[in-house]
């Protein structure tokens, strides 16, 4: 939550300082989601200011409104002359209902539930409605499950499942702070979408908890090819995805302090040269087989090349 530079807070109730959206917009970040569960931690005024500082930036988000009509307002982005569309949901705010505005309860954060398949009726109708919009393509957030699981429940397995079948080409998972499965869904027309059960964390970790979680520091970047057919269909090509390592200390002391965060790729097994700890590196290889475990070895990329910064 992004809701002043006063009070600054961190869990179980968060407030972020503003400048955090001008470092991720310098880091590259052109669009985020902002549907999770701690999206009410400041009740209704931390949420306007959230939405007030994405604009003053001039950050594009998804997930979190001030009123009806922006609720209704679809997202669709132009990336490289395909519409994709982007729609976010979480099943939990963290029992903060009360700090919210009744009337304004169901427009602030789309809501669903990930322990049944009664939402996928209205989740199929905005489906449906981002491609009378226009949306070639469709991207769903789920900000959903059980923390620190390496696998989905079957549940979350059906409604990912049953997205697919009614417009998402892309479901994409996210809360439970360790990577999940990747699994491509064939669609009985020829098609077929991508389901991440959860990214896993990026520049985040829990190893300070009691007891440390250490593979919340192994993460995951995804990337998709989204072909353009000469017939103009849209269809999804090669899925890569590129196993990281959350790194708190690059001296190679410990893994578990705040200052020195760095997050490092792997590429096939190995962390780049930079790292020269080989106590760190052999992390790095844990963090790998980790990745390749739970995602598949078949989406893993093994020869990304690193550009230099200029």
């Amino acid at each position: 939550m992004l809701g002043g530079n006063q009070d600054i807070t961190t869990f179980p109730r968060f407030n972020a300082p503003f400048e955090i959206l001008e470092a991720l917009q310098y880091a590259g970040f052109n669009h985020l989601i902002a549907a999770n569960n701690h999206s009410f931690d400041r009740g209704f005024d931390g949420l306007v200011a959230t939405v007030q500082n994405f604009e003053r930036v001039g950050l594009a988000f998804t997930g979190m409104y001030v009123d009806e009509e922006a609720f209704h307002t679809p997202t669709i982005l132009d990336v490289n002359g395909i519409q994709v569309g982007i729609i976010a949901y979480t099943d939990s705010v963290n029992g903060l209902e009360s700090l919210v505005p009744a009337e304004m309860r169901p427009y602030a954060v789309p809501r669903f539930r990930s322990n049944t398949l009664d939402d996928l009726p209205n989740m199929a109708a905005d489906i449906a409605n981002l491609r009378m919009a226009g949306a070639e393509l469709v991207i769903v957030s789920l900000h959903w499950g059980a923390e620190y699981v390496d696998a989905p429940t079957e549940m979350q397995r059906q409604i990912a499942r049953g997205l697919s079948e009614v417009g998402a080409d892309v479901i994409m998972g996210n809360h439970a702070h360790v990577v999940q499965p990747i699994e491509w869904h064939d669609h009985t027309d020829g098609g077929r979408s991508l389901i991440i059960y959860s990214l896993g964390n990026f520049l985040a970790d829990q190893t300070r908890l009691n007891p440390p979680i250490a593979r919340t520091q192994f993460g995951k970047l995804v990337s998709l090819q989204v072909i353009r057919e000469p017939d103009g269909a849209i269809r999804l090509g090669v899925c890569e995805v590129l196993p990281t390592l959350c790194m708190r200390d690059t001296t190679g002391n410990t893994l578990g302090i705040v200052d020195g965060i760095s997050v490092m790729p792997i590429i096939g097994g190995e962390l780049p040269e930079v790292v020269t700890n080989e106590d760190l590196r052999a992390w790095g290889r844990r963090a790998y087989e980790h990745v390749v475990r739970v995602v598949g070895e078949e989406f893993i990329l093994n020869d990304y090349i690193v550009q230099p910064v200029s």
